[in-house]
């Protein structure tokens, strides 16, 4: 089945449209302006639409698109030295445009990492149960996370055999990150 292409404008929940007569869709925290095109208002309301959310560390964040309070990398400073000049030049964005799905929710944090027990890592219980709106459940989650882990020289395996996993070992972080986005989000 091919998909009809849609022109939308995706921007921070704290702007509103100005033209009469638009569909406002909000996914988490974007908002999509989707004009006049009554094939994607139509897949809004068949649920057909393909959700994305994104769980990283800074190279997944930019400025409006993640929650309140989180530490965000692309800042409007950043995204001038780095060449970013808008959402679509993010690499999370061009996944979504290739897969023509939208962001449903960018839970990614700056300086993040995948050990640990507790926010902000991506395996703590607020990162991991935050991928979805009270409309929305993710159909796809892309996982950014590790670059920090090595930054830090967190151990890539444990030095032991153990059955209990180690959260403080970057291979059993990671596993027990993805058991719990499947216990969280198991379509």
């Amino acid at each position: 089945m091919k998909r009809a292409k849609a022109r939308f404008e995706i921007r921070s929940t704290r702007q509103r449209s100005a033209r009469r007569g638009t569909t406002i869709f909000q996914a988490g925290h974007t908002t999509l302006d989707l004009g006049g095109d009554t094939s994607v208002k139509k897949q809004i309301k068949d649920n057909k639409l393909m959700m994305v959310s994104i769980l990283g560390d800074s190279i997944s964040t930019f400025e409006g698109y993640n929650p309140d309070g989180y530490a965000v990398y692309y800042d409007k400073r950043v995204q001038f030295l780095n060449g970013i000049h808008s959402v679509y030049d993010t690499w999370w964005a061009k996944v979504n445009q290739s897969l023509h799905s939208y962001l449903c929710v960018n839970n990614s944090y700056s300086g993040s990492t995948v050990t640990g027990v507790a926010f902000p890592s991506g395996g703590s219980d607020q990162r991991c149960s935050g991928l979805h709106t009270q409309l929305y459940q993710p159909d796809m989650i892309l996982v950014y996370l590790g670059i920090n882990d090595f930054g830090k020289g967190i151990p890539p395996f444990r030095k032991r055999i153990s059955i209990k996993k180690d959260r403080l070992v970057f291979y059993d972080a990671y596993a027990y990150m993805l058991d719990k986005l499947q216990t969280n989000y198991p379509h």
